[in-house]
């Protein structure tokens, strides 16, 4: 359920967040770092229909460049534990580690966060996740300890993608092939109206870099840029 005077758009929002935990570790928790706290909060709850968590991007990041961004943590049992392996497979931390998060940066640069914490969150609005990479190989070297994400049914063509057994999501090796996008994490969310939704991502000050298009899995998605930049995913919800 989405909390407690979140606006619904029926039009555009799914009330599917259906399949996210699996027995694995995943993403349960999402926090959008823009420079417009009251619009980017707006924007999403009139989009994906309900409130978002979203913070200001923090000063040191805007100083090292980064634009606004969705930032995702995966839930694990001992923080501790959790970062000296992300350490030990050649991961690292982005700033001091709290007493029950971190930011990492995996071996590609992708960044993610790891929270210890129960979440008194309602559930996020994705329920989809994607990690752009330049070598799934060495990605499942990485995720496979940290995650206990195992490699699923795997997709050739113009993308190399291969799910993730149990979870919902999947590892593309499409950097390389796209200059100057950086590894990352790309997460989607479920819209009723796909067609719409695109529509009002353009008509807010959003772009549309992608789709609307039907994945190998049979998924139809689009990938799309909030007004300040920020990267993230819509699908038709089933």
């Amino acid at each position: 359920m989405p909390p407690r005077g979140a606006r619904r758009s029926p039009a555009l929002a799914s009330s599917s967040r259906t399949g996210i935990w699996r027995g694995v570790t995943t993403f349960d928790e999402f926090e959008l770092r823009a420079n417009d706290v009251g619009a980017a909060r707006a924007f999403y709850t009139r989009l994906l229909g309900a409130e978002p968590t979203v913070t200001a991007l923090p000063a040191r990041a805007r100083e090292r460049g980064a634009p606004p961004h969705w930032l995702g943590s995966l839930r694990v049992p001992r923080l501790d534990a959790a970062v000296a392996q992300v350490i030990a497979r050649g991961g690292a931390t982005l700033g001091p580690v709290s007493r029950a998060r971190a930011v990492c940066r995996d071996p590609g640069g992708a960044v993610f966060g790891l929270s210890e914490e129960p979440t008194s969150r309602a559930p996020g609005p994705f329920v989809w996740h994607e990690l752009h990479t330049d070598d799934v190989g060495r990605a499942f070297a990485f995720y496979e300890g940290l995650a206990r994400w195992r490699p699923g049914a795997a997709f050739e063509g113009p993308v190399t993608a291969r799910l993730l057994d149990g979870a919902d999501g999947a590892i593309l090796e499409t950097l390389g092939r796209v200059p100057g996008i950086h590894p990352h994490w790309l997460f989607y969310g479920p819209v009723e109206d796909l067609a719409r939704a695109v529509a009002f991502v353009r008509e807010a000050g959003g772009r549309v870099g992608h789709g609307p298009v039907e994945t190998p899995g049979g998924r139809t998605i689009a990938v799309c840029e909030d007004p300040e930049g920020a990267a993230f995913g819509l699908q038709r919800a089933c």
